[in-house]
């Protein structure tokens, strides 16, 4: 059976040990504020609804190249241009696309490599980082960058994008060690996810828990600077009993609508 990717990453070499992460997430309040902007009545719209329309068009780049027809090109710079790719940084996208028309054979080959799921992520992760030394991009964090966007067609919920600055930050927020420079862009990677695992689990208790990793991806850039205009005190905040009440009332009216 086909394993999905957190099922693929489950069991990968910790870098922080989970137990030391919820610790971290409860006891720094990083975990409440993150909670916090998941009930702004934006939040969908502003950090789950353009990351899934990105998906969708990366997605048929990703069909066409794997189909071995010639349009894959022109569909992943539209994707890659879109206003929907407010994550990729330009000074990324330009080399790499410079790459993907220059040395097309090389770049469809790494691609094809990437997205061949007969291979452990990890290796896969590892594997096109290396290649992008091609394309001149070389940095650990620029290299996660890139290589986590063009994951996000494989299933967003279970591997949304990751910004190194954004890891690095919430890893400062939560107290914890920094990371290693010589970390792989894998364990990198594998990290920023046990940290939306870390912070789903600790959601349960809450009457609004994260749903997915895309959930918890999309409150980490919040806590960690996203929304430079909006600060987690300016949120109206539902209390747990509150949130319980409105959703009985939901379930109520949805049965009179039967």
């Amino acid at each position: 059976m086909k394993q999905t990717i957190a099922e693929e990453l489950h069991g990968h070499k910790v870098l922080i040990d989970p137990a030391d992460l919820q610790v971290a997430i409860a006891t720094s309040g990083f975990g409440a504020k993150a909670l916090r902007f998941l009930q702004h009545e934006r939040f969908q719209q502003y950090e789950v609804e353009y990351k899934c329309e990105l998906a969708s068009h990366l997605r048929k780049a990703q069909n066409a190249l794997l189909n071995h027809e010639s349009s894959w090109r022109e569909l992943l710079k539209r994707a890659i241009n879109s206003p929907e790719d407010n994550i990729i940084n330009w000074r990324l996208r330009e080399p790499f696309l410079a790459w993907c028309e220059n040395d097309s054979d090389s770049a469809k080959l790494a691609l094809e490599a990437l997205w061949n799921t007969m291979v452990p992520i990890k290796e896969r992760i590892d594997a096109f980082a290396g290649k992008l030394v091609d394309a001149g991009i070389k940095q650990p964090g620029a290299q996660l960058c890139l290589t986590s966007v063009l994951l996000m067609p494989a299933g967003l919920t279970d591997c949304p994008p990751v910004r190194t600055k954004v890891l690095s930050t919430a890893v400062e927020k939560l107290g914890l060690s920094t990371i290693p420079q010589d970390t792989s862009v894998a364990e990198r990677y594998t990290l920023f996810m046990d940290i939306m695992d870390s912070l789903i689990e600790f959601s349960q208790d809450y009457s609004r828990p994260l749903k997915n990793r895309l959930e918890a991806q999309g409150t980490v850039w919040c806590v960690t600077g996203g929304w430079k205009t909006i600060s987690v005190e300016s949120i109206s905040v539902t209390s747990p009993d509150e949130l319980d009440e409105e959703a009985e009332q939901d379930i109520l009216a949805a049965a009179h609508e039967l």
